[in-house]
C-alpha cells in the first residue's frame, strides 16, 4: 500500500524517516477507514429491512 520509491527523492536523516513512516501509517489508517465506511454502507443496503 505504501512505497518509499526508488531513492531519487528520499528523507534525509532519522527524524525525517520517522516522520515519513508516521505519515504512511496515518495514510493507511485513513484509507482503511474510508473502505470500512463504504463496505458498511454496501452491506446495509443488501440486508433485507425488518
Amino acid at each position: 500500500m505504501t512505497t518509499i520509491g526508488y531513492g531519487d527523492v528520499h528523507a534525509q536523516g532519522q527524524v525525517a524517516r520517522v516522520v515519513v513512516c508516521v505519515q504512511m501509517l496515518f495514510s493507511i489508517g485513513v484509507i482503511a477507514t474510508g473502505v470500512s465506511i463504504v463496505v458498511r454502507q454496501v452491506t446495509q443496503l443488501r440486508q433485507p429491512k425488518r
